[in-house]
């Protein structure tokens, strides 16, 4: 398998002025629970990159330095490092009695055999994780090799926030997926990679999924889909599979397409003839929702400036407004 593979900077640089119109337009809407912080300090980012002996991840330190120092996700905070404004920083480094400097060892494995579920960590140049695991509490031993002293913890990875009962948002800042957003879970089952090749590929993908109500509010019951949301892209896990197709079946397949990652973790963005036939499914009336996911598809990887003019031009509602808005982006 290979490498992970961050943006360019032209890339990251579009993207970021995607997420400025996105948020720009969630803000003006009335969202009020997805709070930004004011960017780090570039010399904050590197003082803190010395003292934790690492190089972040290009995606990453853009997003820090010229977006938000990190933001709330799902009501909790996520992302900040350079801290600021006299918030310590939030993320941290997980070391245990790990070598210093040691690599994280999983990369992103193939989709199941019926290719329907997100991709979870696999050892690198290892076959898919066996069925006999069953994530039991003894695959993290077998396969990992976490010994009393390192339980819990992985090496290579940032600590970028805290989601409750031991699961947790961590980026790869040392091996083969460096850049890639990762679920952790404790011993639960191994670690999970949301689709999106750097972090500002996955907080992208959150606003989206905000932005057409793919967001699950305030359920505690739905703390798993809540904490690996990425996963709905492909197929909802267990019973809520067909509650989430019912109401959300056409925003969730705009989205589906438009964030696919491919085998190095990239983003195609929709293909010309999905694009036209989405865009025009949406301009023939429908859910608010619906047309608001098909811009927002619309804007992913290359994007499609020419339906979303026709969106700005011809639709009507939120849509069009967004669709003016990553317009001017």
């Amino acid at each position: 398998m290979e490498a992970t593979r961050e943006h360019t900077a032209g890339e990251t640089e579009r993207r970021l002025r995607r997420i400025r119109a996105k948020y720009g337009w969630l803000r003006g809407r009335g969202a009020r629970d997805l709070p930004l912080f004011p960017p780090a300090p570039a010399q904050a980012v590197v003082a803190r990159e010395e003292a934790d002996g690492i190089a972040l991840p290009e995606g990453y330190r853009a997003f820090v330095t010229a977006v938000a120092d990190g933001g709330v996700v799902y009501d909790r905070p996520v992302g900040a490092y350079g801290g600021g404004d006299g918030r310590p920083p939030g993320a941290r480094m997980d070391s245990g009695e790990w070598a210093e400097g040691a690599p994280f060892p999983l990369v992103p494995a193939r989709e199941d055999a019926d290719g329907t579920r997100a991709r979870h960590g696999r050892v690198d140049d290892l076959a898919p994780w066996p069925r006999v695991f069953e994530y039991g509490p003894d695959w993290a031993e077998e396969v990992v090799g976490w010994t009393d002293d390192t339980w819990g913890e992985y090496p290579g990875l940032l600590r970028l926030g805290e989601l409750g009962c031991g699961y947790a948002v961590q980026l790869v800042v040392r091996g083969r997926a460096r850049g890639r957003v990762v679920a952790t879970w404790n011993d639960e089952r191994p670690p999970t990679f949301p689709p999106g090749v750097d972090f500002p590929a996955w907080y992208e993908t959150w606003l989206d999924m905000y932005a057409c109500g793919l967001h699950f509010p305030g359920d505690p019951s739905m703390r798993e889909l809540r904490h690996d949301y990425g996963h709905i892209l492909l197929a909802a896990p267990g019973n809520l599979a067909e509650w989430v197709v019912e109401r959300h079946g056409t925003a969730l397949e705009a989205l589906r397409r438009a964030v696919a990652a491919g085998p190095d973790g990239g983003e195609a963005g929709l293909d010309a003839d999905t694009a036209r036939g989405l865009a025009a499914t949406a301009l023939s009336g429908g859910r608010e929702e619906d047309a608001v996911a098909v811009v927002c598809a619309l804007s992913r990887g290359a994007g499609h400036p020419e339906l979303l003019r026709g969106f700005a031009e011809r639709g009507e509602g939120p849509a069009a407004a967004l669709a003016a808005a990553l317009l001017r982006a």
